[in-house]
């Protein structure tokens, strides 16, 4: 059973990771000798934003890195599973 604000979700997901690969912080990798090193985990942080007035001003989807696996002085390249 899908809830009844599934579609919003699912285009706040598609519009976020369509900004990700327009900034060009994303790219796939296709097989495993792209790979640098260890992968890190990802999470989508679901948000409802509200106008003052209570109503539902949009659906904010953002992919977030678990930062607590990155290894110290390791920023200029990280790879993650989306």
């Amino acid at each position: 059973m899908k809830k009844p604000d599934w579609e919003h979700w699912r285009e706040a997901i598609k519009k976020e990771m369509m900004s990700i690969v327009k900034m060009g912080t994303f790219s796939d990798l296709q097989s495993k000798k792209d790979w640098i090193g260890k992968a890190l985990r990802t999470k989508i942080v679901l948000t409802i934003k509200y106008n003052t007035d209570g109503s539902i001003e949009r659906y904010k989807a953002r992919f977030v890195i678990w930062g607590n696996h990155q290894v110290y002085g390791n920023h200029t390249r990280t790879q993650t599973h989306l």
